[in-house]
């Protein structure tokens, strides 16, 4: 099955020793695409034959249109998949909405 990996941002809300994707020797002057190239990059991945994404990051679920992100990403693959630490899904409104 062929996936792609949606890097949505370079933000995180923990602070992890071992975690290198907000923490960079090169500045990063973007923390975080717009819902607009996230759109883009799932439209061209479907036209490329791609069933299944992963959206990550640093943790994708600070990003501000995560929700967004998500019910179009399921608008569009069979599969969706996140890479994420989970401390936002503690909070069962947003557990609810993601879902």
């Amino acid at each position: 099955m062929k996936s792609a990996f949606l890097y949505v941002n370079f933000d995180c809300n923990s602070d992890c020793l071992f975690c290198a994707s907000d923490k960079t020797n090169t500045p990063v002057e973007k923390r975080e695409l717009s819902l607009e190239e996230c759109l883009e990059f799932m439209d061209d991945a479907v036209k490329h034959g791609l069933e299944t994404i992963i959206i990550s990051g640093g943790e994708p679920t600070v990003h501000r249109h995560i929700i967004q992100i998500v019910e179009e990403a399921t608008a569009r693959f069979s599969n969706v998949h996140m890479a994420s630490n989970g401390i936002r899904f503690a909070n069962p409104n947003f557990a609810e909405r993601i879902v």
